[in-house]
């Protein structure tokens, strides 16, 4: 891993410092933990009585209900929560596109949500998606022991991710890191993401290029990822139907993500220093000062 990108993660610790995770409000369940559940669990802390019913813990019947009533009543007890996180960053080369901030970003984001989930006292998993789901950093470890990272990948992490997924931690926060230019139906991987998950985050990287590139005149394009290439002549009308598809593409993601309610938050690259991102992250209720 080069300096650049350590030096990316250091800064991301050094912003995560000040933050920590917010769990999701509402979870589906769980066990054993901080965050309390939807359903009757296994804590210490009272919730409510219902009829016993053959097959419950005898040690949870209320004595004291019994001799007032006669009836057999158990004790049930809010359930609680301790959030795993999963984080997911695009290894492709479309993140490390020379001559951008975009691998930077993503992991200084990734860094920076790592510390903040050791903050919270919440364990973490860090992946790279490449031709699988390829895991850096486990528990609690400092980002600035990361290693072996590189966005050399060349192809789409769609698959890694839709397959990777089924292997993540039932109801973690899991969060995807990622330019998300790739081609495919966005709502498989969203899909697969949310699939067991407590809540999912998609963080969006691009680089100012990629929102307004600036290429007027004839061009040799190379894909990044398949090395394909072809020659264009990008003019006021090629910049315009650029322009469209990159809307259209945002809006196949924005309805994904409203179908299995996951949240989208956006920031160019080049702007990270100035906490574009980070601010949206506790805008969605990710994030909140220590």
């Amino acid at each position: 891993m080069n300096a650049t990108l350590r030096a990316a993660i250091a800064e991301g610790e050094r912003a995560g410092a000040a933050y920590h995770v917010v769990p999701p409000r509402t979870m589906l369940a769980g066990a054993g933990g901080v965050r309390t559940g939807r359903r009757a669990g296994g804590s210490l802390e009272f919730r409510d009585h219902r009829d016993y019913q053959p097959g419950d813990d005898l040690r949870h019947l209320d004595w004291n209900v019994l001799a007032r009533s006669d009836r057999l009543t158990v004790k049930q007890f809010q359930e609680e929560i301790s959030p795993h996180v999963d984080l997911i960053v695009d290894g492709s080369r479309s993140t490390g596109l020379e001559g951008t901030r975009k691998g930077e970003a993503s992991l200084a984001i990734a860094a920076l949500l790592a510390t903040a989930a050791r903050n919270a006292g919440h364990p973490y998993t860090f992946s790279m998606a490449r031709e699988r789901l390829m895991p850096v950093a486990r528990g609690s470890t400092r980002a600035t022991d990361w290693d072996g990272i590189a966005f050399d990948f060349a192809g789409s992490p769609a698959a890694a991710i839709v397959d990777g997924a089924r292997g993540l931690r039932p109801l973690s926060l899991r969060v995807l890191i990622s330019d998300l230019l790739w081609r495919g139906e966005p709502r498989a991987v969203l899909s697969a993401l949310a699939h067991g998950a407590a809540a999912v985050v998609i963080v969006q990287v691009l680089a100012r290029c990629d929102v307004a590139p600036n290429l007027r005149g004839g061009w040799r394009l190379v894909d990044a990822e398949s090395g394909e290439w072809r020659e264009v002549v990008f003019d006021t009308a090629a910049a315009a139907r650029y322009g469209e598809a990159l809307v259209r593409h945002r809006a196949l993601w924005d309805e994904a993500a409203r179908h299995v309610r996951a949240v989208i938050v956006r920031g160019v690259a080049e702007e990270i220093e100035e906490q574009l991102v980070f601010d949206e992250l506790g805008a969605a209720g990710i994030l909140r000062a220590s």
